[in-house]
């Protein structure tokens, strides 16, 4: 099972918005530019993701004794390059909704690892690998800019985090405020 509240998604943008038409309180922008993005996906069990040849599986762990070791954090985490184009319609300053955008990105995995600390012994596990997980993402964006709360954003991932027939079939879903 995935702790929600655990999982986090992380993006460092570097974005710019073109004006294609402007009017008299709105304007439609092209946004594009490219982003870092990091999904750490917290696990509440004490398996963890491992890369067979064939597959993914979540195993345990065990001691030298032979039981299984309780896990005190648990996490996959899966960094990428991002393109994202986001077309928005802005409106005035004084509107409630200063901004409203859906679009689409496409990403590259650059990095992918798992991190382990030991509940009793807080010995702690990096291990980096691929794990199956799909090099190539993409998904749909929505961006909405509301006056007094600040810029929320919806990404739908529609390829599955891992490949077919070689883990389970996730996709990944991330929301947010941007900063």
């Amino acid at each position: 099972e995935l702790k929600p509240l655990g999982s986090r998604f992380v993006s460092l943008d570097f974005t710019h918005a073109a004006t294609i038409a402007r009017g008299q309180k709105s304007a439609l922008k092209l946004g594009y530019g490219f982003s870092f993005d990091w999904y750490n996906f917290m696990f509440d069990h004490n398996r963890v993701v491992s890369k067979m040849t064939s597959s993914t599986n979540f195993r345990p762990i065990f001691d030298a004794q032979g039981d299984e070791v309780e896990l005190k954090k648990n996490k996959l985490t899966v960094s990428y390059i991002t393109l994202p184009i986001v077309p928005h319609v802005v409106f005035s300053k004084e509107s409630a909704i200063r901004m409203i955008g859906l679009g689409g990105y496409a990403s590259y995995r650059l990095d992918s690892w798992t991190k382990t600390i030991e509940e009793k012994s807080d010995n702690l596990s990096r291990i980096g690998s691929n794990f199956n997980l799909n090099q190539v993402r993409y998904g749909v964006k929505a961006e909405v800019a509301l006056r007094h709360v600040g810029e929320l954003f919806f990404n739908y991932d529609l390829s599955p985090l891992f490949k077919k027939g070689l883990g389970p079939d996730l996709t990944a879903f991330s929301f947010g405020i941007k900063l």
